[in-house]
């Protein structure tokens, strides 16, 4: 799940030069999950950003959800257990 992880988080679009700098295996409502914090560069204005993903297992595949702001980071951490639902987007297959 960690590979997973950093693959996508470097994926995210308008973000270049992503660079990890913290992982951690969790659980979340129940389901193993993959925390990550990474910084890059917003193509648009240059300017640094922490990104922030978490990706749940569940089901045989992967839930996502990032950001890229402290207050989303929190409303999403403050739902996390929600996010356990299947009928949420971002899911990807394992």
């Amino acid at each position: 799940m960690g590979a997973f992880a950093e693959t996508r988080a470097k994926a995210t679009r308008q973000l270049t030069g992503i660079r990890i700098s913290r992982e951690e295996t969790t659980t979340i409502g129940g389901f193993p999950a993959h925390e990550l914090v990474a910084e890059g560069t917003n193509t648009s204005t240059g300017r640094l950003v922490t990104l922030y993903q978490i990706v749940l297992a569940e089901d045989g595949g992967y839930d996502t959800c990032s950001c890229r702001d402290c207050e989303q980071a929190y409303r999403i951490y403050e739902s996390m257990p929600k996010l356990a639902s299947p009928t949420r987007g971002g899911r990807q297959p394992a």
